[in-house]
C-alpha cells in the first residue's frame, strides 16, 4: 500500500482553476459545450476555504453547469459560497507618507515568509528539498527561515 499525503484544497488555491476546468468538462451538459467560468466565480472559488476539499469543488461546479448557460457566473455557485463571499483583494496599501525602499522590504519580507512557509508545507520541513522548490542555495533558506523566524517542526508529518 502506497500512502501519498496531499495537503486540504484550502492550502492549494493554486489547484482551483486546474479543478474547475477538469471538473467543467466532466459535467457538462451531454452533446454541449463546456461552459466557460468568470473571473469573478473563479476568484470566489480560489478564495473559499473548502472544508469539504474537492468533493466539495466537484459539486459546486456540477451545480453550476446545470444553472449556467454558456459561462459560470457567481449567480450559479451554491449559496454557501456566495453569501457574503467576496474575491481576495490585495492587502497592499501605499502610505504616501512612508518612504517606498521601507514599504518595498516589508512587502518583500511579508512574501518571502509566506512562501517559505508554503515551500515548507509542501516538503515537509525538508530545508534542502525547500531550497530547490525555491531556487535558492540551502544558506540562503536556513537564514531566511531564522530571520522570520519560522518553526520547521511544524511543517514534518
Amino acid at each position: 500500500m502506497v500512502r501519498i499525503d496531499l495537503p486540504p484544497l484550502r492550502a492549494r488555491p493554486e489547484d482551483v482553476p486546474v479543478l474547475v476546468a477538469h471538473f467543467c468538462e466532466k459535467h457538462a451538459r451531454p452533446g454541449g459545450t463546456v461552459p466557460r467560468i468568470s473571473a469573478a466565480a473563479l476568484a470566489v472559488l480560489s478564495a473559499a476555504p473548502w472544508p469539504g476539499n474537492v468533493r466539495q469543488l466537484e459539486n459546486a461546479i456540477e451545480r453550476a453547469c446545470v444553472t449556467a448557460r454558456d459561462e459560470i457566473q457567481t449567480k450559479d455557485l451554491p449559496p454557501d459560497l456566495t453569501a457574503g463571499a467576496t474575491p481576495r483583494k490585495s492587502a497592499i496599501r501605499p502610505d504616501v507618507k512612508r518612504p517606498l525602499p521601507d514599504q518595498l522590504a516589508e512587502l518583500v519580507a511579508r512574501f518571502e515568509r509566506a512562501y517559505l512557509r508554503r515551500a515548507l508545507r509542501r516538503t515537509r520541513g525538508h530545508v534542502g528539498k525547500c531550497a530547490t522548490l525555491a531556487g535558492l542555495s540551502r544558506r540562503s533558506v536556513t537564514e531566511k527561515i531564522a530571520l522570520y523566524q519560522i518553526d520547521k517542526g511544524e511543517f514534518k508529518d
